[in-house]
Order: structure tokens, then sequence, then C-alpha cells
């Protein structure tokens, strides 16, 4: 298919995508402590299962962390292989049923298919909307739209922080994993945006 090279066609509902990913991934680097400490290790006002805990999601994070830049290797193959709209909706599908996850699990084994979930959409996230951004870029205007484009991530910056800031104070231990399941609701909307705009983000094959 070739590709769309309107910026605007592209740019706003990749705008959108982005907002709801990185709305998702907030939830999860915001509550995933208080949420795990208390449905995983029960720690309740215990200090020492709370540091278990917070080390416990430290080293998730990291597991993440390496496995979103390892596949940043794999993804231009795969985009070329089967296109964006499978890559990307698909890896945002994975990676919010990770989140999800964390609201239901009581068990830290479980933790870590959880924590490869969340890679695989994190990796997608971190990657695959810039390649798209430069690929329709006019040029010349590439950094001008990177610029522009870096707003899809401190607009969920900002809102998410504030939300859960209002309503943090009003959430119980027992309903606290509700965020990890809007977290994941959130990034699974952008999934299936993606599986339904994904022909408006078509790149060549060589632009990967």
């Amino acid at each position: 298919m070739t590709p769309v090279r309107s910026p605007m066609a592209t740019l706003v509902p990749l705008f959108i995508i982005q907002f709801l990913s990185w709305a998702g991934m907030f939830c999860l680097w915001i509550y995933a402590v208080p949420v795990i400490a208390g449905d995983v290790f029960h720690s309740g006002s215990d200090p020492a299962r709370y540091g278990t805990a917070l080390a416990t999601v430290g080293g998730c994070y990291a597991l993440y962390a390496i496995l979103a830049a390892s596949l940043a290797f794999v993804l231009p193959r795969a985009l070329a292989r089967f296109g964006v709209r499978w890559v990307y909706g698909m890896g945002l599908l994975i990676g919010a049923a990770g989140i999800a996850a964390l609201g239901m699990i009581d068990q830290v084994t479980l933790l870590i298919p959880a924590f490869i979930a969340i890679g695989i959409g994190w990796s997608g996230v971190c990657n695959i909307p810039y390649g798209i951004v430069a690929a329709v870029a006019p040029e010349g205007r590439g950094a001008h739209l990177m610029r522009v484009f870096g707003f899809s991530t401190v607009v969920p910056q900002a809102s998410m922080t504030l939300l859960l800031a209002f309503v943090g104070p009003r959430l119980t231990g027992e309903s606290e994993h509700w965020v990890m399941v809007a977290g994941g609701g959130l990034m699974a909307a952008a999934g299936v945006l993606t599986l339904l705009m994904g022909g408006r983000f078509a790149v060549e094959q060589d632009e990967w």
C-alpha cells in the first residue's frame, strides 16, 4: 500500500493513540507499587513487605525496559513483513493485557508474564510512532513535526498526573487495583484504534 503523505491525516489519529498509550503507562507507573504491594505481597502496614514489593517492582520495571529496548532491533523486520496495523496494534493490545493483569493477579510468579507483555507494548510505543512521523514529514520539516508530536507524551503526563492526584486520595487498598484495569483499558483502546486506522500509517519497507 502506498503510504499516506498528509502529515495531519497521520498525526491526528497517531496523537490520539499515543495519548491513550501513555495514559495507560502512567497508570502503571503511578500505581504499580501500591497495587502489587497490597494484592501480591499483602503488605498492609508491614514496612518489610512493602520494601520487598518495591524492590520486586523495580526488577519488573527493569525487565520490561530491557525487553522493550531489545525488541526495537526486531521491529523493522516485523513491520516490513506484517505492516504497521498489525504489529503496532497487536503490540498495544498485548501490553494492555499486561497492565490490566496487574489489577487481577495475586501471585509473584504471575508478575513476570505480565511485565513481559508490558515490555512488548512499550517497545511499540517508544519506537513505531516516531518512525511514522519521520516517514510522513515533508522534507526539511522532520524536526518541527517531532517537536509538535512530543506533546503526545506531555499531555497525557499532565492530565493523568492531575487526574490520579485527584482520584488517588479517594481510593482505598481494596480499589486501587482498578487503576491498573483502567490503564489496560486505555492502552487497549489505543490498540483497537490502531487496528482500525492502521492504513493511514503505511510506510515503505525501506523507511524502517
